[in-house]
């Protein structure tokens, strides 16, 4: 019986000592801004000097570092093409400090680079066959007409395309209904157009995509093969902008700005809305008349419009639309055969 209260009081001391603990440990958080623009900087490094302490943003730009003991911390926030930021924050016992870092892009002239390997700290979370897509690794790659996912989605190892046979993609050996597409969290069911060359989402309005080809928890159930994580992002907090662009099979424009201008420290909201349409059934006349005189009897439209709200604190709410539509005229044989050439039908007994 003594022995057993003695396990007991030792239990709920160290209970006591680690709720304790938890409860007087603080936190720095917050989100990394380009000055510029006013848009979230993805994958920058925040480090608080003079420690090993830090994390990296999100695809919203949030970040956070934790546990810290009271003190006065000096935050450096680095990123590839943009000035180090610096920023002092003090920080109290149990006290959460939510911040707000501004990066100004800038060009650097380098002289000569020199390389040096350190050990690196053990990795809590590893992601497994995570590959992460940005509209600018999509527009390096060869395209018919404008840059594209599911054109990029081809060079990508383990992926086999039907291309113009539905539009289906299979992803290492799985079905493409083992496959699941998110887009802001919502699930797109059909997300390649029937000619299976264009994705139904335009580059345009993504900020990052993260494939994952195997080792994707829980969170994304329902599917056993791969998952494509599509983020888009907010219209331009700052200025009202626009773009125009005309390829052989598609036209679309793009209109972005703010609503409540961003302004450092304030809240903001801004509005962004994407159209693009194709005319496949008229260009193909000219570019493809050794297949079909009379074209390709296909086109399609994608409709996008998106609002964002951002509070002073970090906080922010979406609301967002999405259309798209495919149209497809069959011939009949004797009209197909006729416009033409088709192979006689045979019998062999």
């Amino acid at each position: 019986m003594r022995s057993c209260l003695i396990l007991l009081i030792i239990g709920g001391s160290l209970l006591f000592n680690t709720n304790l603990f938890g409860q007087e440990a603080g936190e720095i958080r917050g989100f990394v801004y380009d000055k510029a623009t006013g848009e979230p900087i993805i994958f920058n490094n925040v480090k608080i000097v003079d420690t090993d302490k830090g994390a990296s943003t999100n695809a919203d730009g949030f970040f956070s570092i934790s546990p810290l003991p009271a003190d006065t911390f000096t935050l450096r926030s680095t990123y590839l093409g943009y000035d180090t930021a610096y920023q002092t924050v003090s920080v109290g016992k149990g006290e959460i400090r939510t911040i707000e870092l501004y990066l100004k892009e800038r060009g650097i002239n380098v002289n000569e680079v020199e390389v040096t390997g350190e050990k690196t700290t053990r990795q809590k979370n590893v992601k497994v066959s995570k590959i992460n897509v940005t509209p600018e690794k999509v527009a390096k790659v060869p395209s018919i007409g404008a840059p594209d996912f599911a054109q990029y989605l081809r060079v990508m190892p383990g992926v086999v395309s039907t291309g113009d046979q539905g539009g289906q993609v299979y992803i290492r050996g799985g079905t493409p209904i083992q496959n699941k597409v998110l887009m802001d969290g919502m699930t797109i069911y059909n997300p390649f157009h029937s000619i299976g060359l264009f994705s139904v989402f335009d580059m345009d309005i993504v900020r990052s995509i993260d494939v994952y080809t195997g080792g994707f928890d829980a969170t994304y159930g329902n599917r056993i093969s791969a998952i494509m994580d599509i983020k888009t992002k907010d219209g331009n907090r700052k200025r009202t902008g626009g773009k125009i662009s005309m390829s052989p099979f598609t036209s679309k424009v793009m209109v972005e700005g703010p609503i409540k201008k961003w302004e450092p420290g304030a809240g903001s909201s801004s509005f962004l809305f994407n159209s693009r349409i194709s005319y496949l059934d008229q260009s193909s006349e000219v570019f493809y008349q050794y297949a079909d005189s009379s074209g390709i009897p296909y086109n399609f439209q994608d409709f996008y419009g998106k609002l964002s709200f951002n509070s002073p604190g970090g906080s922010s709410v979406d609301f967002f639309g999405f259309s798209f539509h495919d149209q497809a005229e069959n011939k009949p044989m004797e009209e197909a055969c006729n416009s033409c050439y088709c192979l006689p039908n045979r019998q062999q007994r």
